[in-house]
């Protein structure tokens, strides 16, 4: 049986609401009571066997609700109405797959050689800043999916992964967080980030942010595989050779056909 509970350090009141208590009001706005109103937490109480003082400080945004009691609440949905809940609740996985993702299997066969490749620079450009987070994602989420330990994921990101799942591995600042902070952060981090080997390195913003950085993350490419994605823009040809030999330029734009699908090219020199 579920105890009564008491605020303790789990309690969220005085931050956002969690995405658990976020679902858990759309689900009991959807939960048809007795009254044909919402349900209440007593009724709540009646179904799951969850006391209603617990069920009221769950739904306050305080302790971690059970997934039992989720679940209880969640069957109770009618049908139509689930499936829309948990597209509402759950954040998007950007993966190679994605339909989104608008080139052939040649190319996608491509992107994926850039990330497990032994070292190397590409800059992924173009688009705006959620059309280059999903694709730098997607290739951290594919890389993962397709390598053995001790590879992993290193990293920094300035997008806080509110509407996407994080690659493991990455730090994610919070958004639109000062450029002071940022690099009091990245310069904090990127000893770790360079340390040890068998690793990819994702950075998305922190070319255009930290400057002074730019020719660690080139030293680091001798190393790693390291994707840039940026919108700062470097032109295929000299430009990108002089910045070092053997650096990639993957572009990402919105397709014309519309929608939210993405082209991808890439130039490999």
């Amino acid at each position: 049986m579920v105890q009564k509970h008491a605020p303790t350090q789990t309690d969220n009141s005085s931050r956002q609401l969690t995405r658990v208590t976020r679902l858990l009001r759309r689900i009991r706005i959807a939960l048809p009571g007795r009254d044909g109103q919402s349900a209440t937490y007593r009724e709540m109480e009646e179904w799951t066997g969850v006391p209603d003082n617990t069920v009221k400080y769950w739904f306050g945004n305080q302790g971690r609700p059970t997934a039992e009691f989720l679940l209880q609440l969640w069957e109770r949905v009618p049908e139509v109405e689930r499936a829309q809940l948990l597209g509402m609740t759950c954040r998007c996985l950007p993966t190679l797959e994605a339909a989104r993702i608008r080139c052939d299997q040649t190319v996608r066969s491509q992107l994926r050689s850039l990330a497990v490749r032994p070292r190397g620079l590409t800059f992924i450009q173009g688009g705006n800043a959620e059309a280059r987070t999903f694709l730098l994602t997607a290739l951290g989420n594919d890389y993962l999916a397709r390598t053995a330990q001790p590879r992993r994921v290193a990293g920094f990101d300035v997008h806080q992964p509110d509407w996407f799942v994080p690659v493991p591995g990455v730090e994610f600042l919070p958004n639109l967080f000062p450029p002071a902070l940022i690099k009091a952060a990245v310069r904090r981090g990127w000893p770790k980030v360079v340390a040890g080997r068998n690793k990819l390195v994702l950075l998305n913003g922190i070319w255009s942010a930290l400057p002074a950085l730019r020719p660690e993350i080139v030293a680091a490419s001798s190393r790693f595989p390291v994707l840039v994605a940026d919108a700062a823009w470097l032109s295929p040809g000299p430009r990108a050779k002089e910045l070092k030999p053997g650096v990639n330029l993957v572009t990402v734009s919105q397709d014309p056909a519309g929608g939210n699908g993405l082209l991808v090219e890439i130039h490999a020199q």
